[in-house]
């Protein structure tokens, strides 16, 4: 158990030092295979969301980063505020641009 969970803690600073060098599409096969093991790890969905928000993915971004403010908020970790904030922005943004700025 404690291999996986360094192997999982690899993955996901693998996938970080990714998106700090702007290879989203790096990030994201990284964290897939995370995914498969652990889909509800909070620091995987806001991984995938910043790499769904550099491919100008945005509803997947918003997606991943509600998930991540639930899991997170479970595990009583208070960033998951933020986070939430951050998705609420991102879908109130994309609603305004699918009609036309109203």
């Amino acid at each position: 158990m404690e291999k996986r969970a360094g192997a999982r803690t690899e993955l996901i600073d693998g996938a970080r030092a990714a998106l700090r060098a702007g290879d989203a599409a790096g990030a994201r096969a990284l964290l897939e295979e995370v995914c498969a093991d652990c889909p509800d790890d909070p620091h995987v969905h806001e991984c995938l969301a910043r790499a769904a928000y550099l491919q100008l993915d945005f509803p997947a971004a918003a997606e991943h980063w509600q998930r991540a403010y639930a899991a997170f908020r479970l595990e009583g970790d208070c960033r998951g505020e933020a986070l939430l904030d951050s998705a609420r922005l991102l879908r109130t943004t994309l609603l305004r641009r699918d009609h036309g700025g109203q």
